[in-house]
């Protein structure tokens, strides 16, 4: 039997869903009496980049979750205003971005530190509504990990990059998607720039599959 069993999640900013499952995952470790055998780890396959250098994104990759938060009501305030500036003419906002128009970059660039604001504050809120208190560094770049020998990863393409991550590194840690991992379909989508309910929905699934695939995981590495 292997001492220690590392289980790592993730998604792609480690802000929302990972750190999660991470608060989850060493909340059912610690009720289930198997600090000393499991060990919780979570990253983002984009959380570099994502705190880094925000425009090597495609601009429709940052312009949507903006689009998505003002259809639900997530901005407000003087927030409400820029964002509809940036979306006014979307077509003129990506050549004012690539033509490196630092007025449009600082208003996307806004947009996009509101919704980072609200992740934290939506997810610190749906983990103290079931009484967790977060847990763990976030934020984290996925990188090679000694230790870790499951990584469950919210979607199929965090599962891809993982596997880019990993490849040629000697090591090689089982990669499935969370959901695959307990036998269920679809995946845990992204509730950035979501209204409340959707982030409460995205714990509860969380917290099924997360709880799913530790006890799995214990009872294959026995």
């Amino acid at each position: 039997m292997k001492e220690t069993l590392g289980i790592e999640f993730i998604c792609t900013g480690n802000g929302g869903r990972s750190p999660m499952a991470h608060t989850i995952g060493v909340d059912h470790v610690q009720e289930q009496g198997l600090g000393k055998r499991v060990q919780i780890y979570s990253s983002g396959t984009g959380a570099e980049a994502t705190e880094k250098d925000l425009f090597s994104f495609p601009t429709n990759f940052l312009l949507a979750p903006i689009e998505t938060a003002l259809q639900n009501g997530v901005y407000q305030g003087k927030a409400v205003q820029i964002a509809q500036e940036v979306l006014a003419d979307q077509k003129a906002t990506t050549q004012a971005i690539e033509s490196g128009d630092m007025n449009m970059m600082g208003k996307v660039k806004y947009c996009i530190q509101y919704l980072s604001a609200d992740e934290v504050a939506k997810r610190n809120v749906a983990l103290l509504e079931i009484g967790l208190v977060p847990v763990g560094h976030f934020h984290q770049q996925t990188t090679v990990r000694e230790g870790v020998d499951l990584i469950l990863p919210m979607k199929q393409s965090n599962a891809d990059q993982v596997k880019e991550i990993y490849g040629g590194s000697g090591r090689s840690p089982i990669v499935v998607p969370i959901c695959e991992y307990v036998g269920l379909e679809g995946a845990i989508s992204d509730p950035f720039g979501g209204p409340m309910e959707i982030w409460r929905e995205t714990r509860d699934k969380i917290a099924e599959v997360v709880v799913k695939s530790i006890d799995k995981a214990v009872g294959e590495y026995r």
